[in-house]
């Protein structure tokens, strides 16, 4: 189920039980970072597994 903010995410988290949550680190509003704070301060058990699509120029190797 897919959510367009972190704070969407975070809602949809508390409301379900879900075994695991893929998170985009670069989310509007929240970050991904931010995201498994809130979830963790709301004691939501999923695991959650953080990517993301955004490039810097150091990641280029």
């Amino acid at each position: 189920m897919a959510r367009a903010t972190a704070l969407a995410g975070v809602a949809l988290l508390t409301a379900r039980p879900f075994d695991i949550a893929f998170v985009d680190i670069g989310l509007p509003s929240l970050d991904g970072y931010q995201l498994a704070a809130a979830a963790r301060a709301k004691r939501v058990g999923t695991f959650l597994v953080a990517m993301t699509g955004y490039r810097q120029p150091e990641d280029r190797r």
